[in-house]
């Protein structure tokens, strides 16, 4: 058996014909039977494989067999694809994308190929695997010569030279390594021997390649690598793989490349170490160019830059540039011009004329600029990427460094978050990372944190060594702002109050003014942008938005303050940031509430900073209508922490409110989530005894939706009443379609749930025609709930996920977790438990987004499918784990309790604890009384209900359920506990005494605790 599957793994999914199976299984003894025996063999080859749960074949196909197995999955026919592809990649000058790939080939290599097998196409293909495998080792060591320290792989080219002491290739790979280490001698010893071997074995002589590499290094000439520079930095080189990628990417397009980026972000340094790699197979040369006055001869300084004299610079008597040009001809060469933006014309030209003159050279420059000249490629380098789980590269550089400081220094629970945020702060600069570990010297890291706000005074004086321009992070700044004109420096400074960034429009409204006219304005981005104090994003297509990082602009803040505009702009920056909120909010009412979402996503910081300058400056009665335009803004975004702090700022400001704001503040400050428990009284309080009039609609729409909301939660039923006729006369259609909603919720609460259902489907439409997505998706997950309940779960799932669609067509993913968390309920309800583990799971493990409600909500749904599986041990460690979360501060605290309460009554009656299950079901029933939503009053009667059937009283079992009815205004026929109790009392009892006893509950004639 053993034989035949090697040989089909050998074409794995392809057809061997029964002939090449006789001849390679019986070679020259085939059996008698001939393809008979064979099929007997291929059968019982199969039944081995079936049993052992390997449904792969053999398979009989025409003419022949296969294994149904890809190739990938068989090792000899991985190894050889990924074999081809790293010699594929070598050939194409890609060795470091080639080691990774021959370091996998490689690791499939476990002993001798085909062990075991005893047939001589066996013997035959491991030959051939053999040669393959020691050309794909010499594959991986020539391409690790080029990536790393080529010493590393001497020891494995000797295992191979001695392994295969003929083999030309091997050894002359160790004798080129050898040579360029400075180890002559030995590259010659390793010549002689493969000498004696091809004579010995042979009588050959090594081929003429060999020869000429001996004769070379007799001549002391490395064959492929000359370089006279050496990389300066001493410490790690961190991150920017794709940065060193992207280079080599673009040097295979052209011939210039300039590396672009602000003052620190790290332009050299990633110069120096793709340098140091290019030095393998170029000869380097590297020019800093900082030093060099704009009156200075650029050709005469990079002349002596390079350090090499008038030899190197060929005869005395020509011109320096005709000098250079020679020089730089001489072989293939990388010419790295440091530092270009304050000679940014004068580098343009010289690389442009060395470039046409030089067909082997390339060029590697660094600026804060571009250099404009024909043929450049730029690459943007960005600050190191600060990541929120362990701040990514940015916090490794930072603890390297600081360890280099201050031994000893590690990472640990406690600083960890700090020192995530000191990078964040520098804005992920490297050279502020630098600046900043080096204080660890004498500060620890929670003081540096807090002094950031002083940050030019922190990171001065903590380096000796370097470029002045680089020893402090206010030098660097100063370097850009003397590289500046007039009218970039205002532009700058103004942008400085826009901590968001800007968009065109924006930065219109606030840099125009003295110096600076309107139209200018786009082309001065577009030049700070070039010269690396911008940096550009397009959220938008064809609309860019231009960000300073916070270093800059703390910097540029200063220099605004000094020239005596602050004041001015920040006026500009405030009345912008009114008409583009109110502008914002009309759009979220209808069609255009993509876009209006998107600017206040976008514009959010730039408004915060408008409000706080408002409040701070004595202007409250802006600060009342940029609050006022955000309030539906943040609780469409879940804000709600903000919206309250923002209110309590404006209630130290009396007299800024007009009565409209006023009601508008009341509303919202009662539907926001309190962390005291329910029926607490508060100042929200009073929104129940305001009418919204006309007026007040008119200002505020959104009021027609948080008024009745807060009156329902009240249990205030003929508030919302007259609340929704207010709404459905009012000229306004968003206004009457939250009227519509508001009818609905009302009918909901007098417990027609038909009534409600079709109700909260016509708001949701009239919402939908007014091109409202979010609102309509909130009735639209209500509406699911109400056909739940009728037992149309698989409708309920799709109301949701077209609900997932909605809100994922308005961005910002943390804003449909609920409707996730309310998916993974159906789906529960609907039986597809493998799919409900999935979306409770998916909320769990996004952990950006997720609120300890939504765990305490996701660790209920999971524990509930724990008990469908009756899994009881693993529900009570689900339900403990959310206990724990739900000691902590809270949104809503009491709903969330009896989610659990009824949970732990759910376990416990599946542990045939009654006593506790009825325990939790009373406390349920008691702290859903407080809340005034019925399905939640109904889930606590539904499970009071299971309690009163395992304690053997099914009359109050049956009279428990249809409680729950009333409550909620139908029976929960989706719910598959409900109907199977339903089953077992009417079953018990009989029809007639079940249908007597559920009537008593349904009515209200019988209460249900007596």
């Amino acid at each position: 058996m053993s034989v035949l599957l090697a040989r089909l793994a050998l074409s794995a999914g392809r057809v061997v014909p029964v002939d090449t199976l006789i001849d390679d299984l019986w070679e020259d003894d085939p059996p008698e039977g001939g393809a008979d025996t064979l099929r007997r063999l291929v059968s019982r080859t199969r039944a081995r494989l079936d049993g052992h749960g390997l449904t792969i074949g053999p398979h009989a196909r025409s003419g022949g067999y296969l294994l149904d197995l890809p190739a990938d999955e068989v090792d000899v026919l991985h190894f050889e694809h990924l074999a081809a592809d790293g010699a594929r990649l070598l050939r194409a000058h890609a060795p470091d994308r080639a080691e990774e790939v021959l370091d996998e080939a490689l690791a499939l290599w476990r002993g001798a190929p085909l062990g075991g097998v005893e047939a001589d196409f066996a013997r035959r293909e491991a030959l051939r695997l053999e040669e393959l495998g020691t050309a794909a080792a010499e594959d991986r060591a020539e391409a690790a010569s080029r990536t790393g320290e080529p010493t590393a792989v001497v020891p494995r080219l000797r295992a191979l030279c001695s392994a295969h002491p003929t083999r030309e290739r091997s050894h002359g790979l160790l004798m080129r390594i050898l040579h360029e280490s400075g180890q002559s001698s030995a590259a010659l010893a390793v010549h002689e021997d493969l000498r004696r071997a091809l004579a010995e074995d042979l009588g050959a002589d090594p081929a003429p390649w060999i020869g000429e590499l001996h004769g070379q290094i007799l001549r002391d000439r490395a064959p492929a690598r000359t370089s006279e520079w050496s990389n300066p930095y001493l410490t790690r080189f961190f991150g920017r793989s794709e940065e060193l990628a992207a280079i080599d990417t673009l040097m295979e397009r052209t011939r210039l490349v300039t590396l672009l980026g602000p003052g620190g972000v790290g332009k050299t340094r990633l110069a120096a170490e793709y340098t140091t790699r290019a030095a393998a197979h170029l000869r380097v040369r590297f020019a800093e160019l900082g030093p060099l006055r704009e009156d200075g001869s650029l050709i005469e300084a990079v002349s002596a830059m390079l350090g090499t004299g008038e030899a190197f610079l060929a005869a005395p008597g020509q011109d320096r540039f005709t000098r250079l040009v020679s020089a730089l001809s001489a072989v293939p060469t990388l010419l790295v011009l440091d530092n270009c933006e304050h000679l940014a014309d004068e580098a343009a030209s010289l690389v442009h004329r060395l470039l046409i003159r030089c067909p082997d050279l390339q060029i590697l420059t660094t600026s804060r600029e571009p250099l404009a000249a024909d043929g450049e490629a730029l690459l943007r380098v960005e600050p190191l990427h600060v990541t929120e789980e362990d701040g990514g590269e940015a916090v490794a550089m930072f603890t390297e460094l600081a360890s280099l400081a201050r031994p000893g220094f590690t990472l640990d629970a406690d600083n960890t978050p700090v020192v995530i945020e000191i990078c964040r702060r520098l804005d992920g600069l490297p050279l502020g990372i630098e600046l900043a570990a080096a204080r660890t010297r004498s500060m620890p890291v929670q003081q540096i944190a807090h002094h950031l706000d002083e940050r030019f005074r922190l990171l001065s004086g903590t380096r000796r060594s370097g470029n002045a321009r680089h020893r402090t992070l206010r030098a660097v700044l100063d370097w850009t702002w003397d590289l500046l004109t007039d009218q970039e420096r205002l532009v700058a400074c103004r942008l400085s109050v826009l901590p968001g960034g800007a968009v065109a429009d924006s930065a219109r409204a606030v840099c125009t003014g003295e110096s600076v006219a309107e139209d200018e304005v786009p082309y001065l981005l577009s030049s700070l942008t070039d010269k690396s104090l911008l940096s550009v994003t397009e959220v938008r297509p064809g609309e860019p938005r231009y960000r300073l990082l916070e270093t800059a602009r703390v910097y540029l803040s200063e220099r605004l303050r000094q020239t005596g505009e602050e004041a001015r702009t920040r006026e500009a920056a405030a009345a912008h940031a009114v008409d583009l909120a109110e502008e914002a909010a009309e759009m979220v009412l209808g069609r255009d509430q993509p876009r209006g979402l998107e600017v206040l996503d976008s514009e959010h910081e730039n408004l915060l900073e408008s409000l706080h300058h408002a409040c701070a400056g004595g202007d409250p009665t802006r600060a009342v209508r940029i609050v006022a335009a955000l309030s539906w803004y943040w609780i469409i975004r879940g804000r709600y922490e903000e919206a309250g702090r923002w209110y309590d700022e404006l209630d130290r400001h009396p007299g800024a409110h007009g009565p409209n704001s006023r009601m508008l503040a009341t509303a919202v400050r009662s539907v926001l989530p309190r962390s005291e428990p329910a029926g607490c009284t508060g100042a929200g309080d009073r929104a129940g005894s305001a009418m919204a009039g006309a007026a007040a609609l008119a200002a505020h729409p959104p009021l027609a939706m948080i008024i009745p909301k807060y009156r329902l939660l009240q249990g205030d039923h003929e508030g919302v009443r007259a609340d929704a006729g207010t709404a459905l006369a009012h000229p306004h259609p968003w206004v009457r379609a939250a009227g519509r909603a508001a009818s609905a919720l009302v009918v909901e609460a007098t417990g027609d749930a038909a009534g409600a259902e079709r109700g909260i489907q016509e708001a949701a439409e009239a919402f939908w025609e007014l091109g409202d997505a979010w609102t309509s998706a909130q009735l639209i997950t209500a509406s699911a709930g109400f056909r739940s309940a009728r037992g149309d779960v698989d409708g309920a799932i799709a109301d949701l996920r077209r609900v997932l669609e909605l809100k994922r067509s308005l961005g910002a993913s943390e804003h449909f977790t609920l409707v996730l968390i309310r998916l993974g309920d159906e789906l529960t309800r609907a039986g597809n438990t493998a799919e409900a583990e999935e979306t409770f799971r998916e909320v769990l493990d996004t952990t950006e987004t997720a609120t300890v409600e939504h765990r305490i909500l996701c660790l209920a749904g999971l524990a509930e499918l724990a008990l469908l599986r009756e899994r009881t041990e693993a529900a009570r460690e689900l339900l403990e784990r959310a206990r724990e979360l739900l000691s902590g501060p809270l949104a809503d605290p009491d709903y969330l309790r009896v989610v659990l309460l009824c949970q732990e009554g759910m376990l416990a009656l599946a542990e045939n604890e009654t006593e506790r299950a009825w325990e939790r079901g009373l406390r349920a029933w008691d702290t859903a009384r407080l809340l005034w939503i019925p399905d939640v009053r109904a889930q606590a009667a539904e499970l009071l209900a299971g309690v009163r059937w395992q304690a053997e009283e099914p009359a109050e079992a049956a009279r428990a359920l249809g409680t729950a009815t009333r409550l909620r205004g139908r029976r929960d026929h989706g719910n598959p506990r409900v109907r199977s109790l339903v089953r077992e009392l009417s079953a018990a009892l009989g029809q007639e005494a079940f249908d007597r006893a559920y009537t008593e509950g349904a009515s209200g004639a019988a209460p249900l605790l007596k």
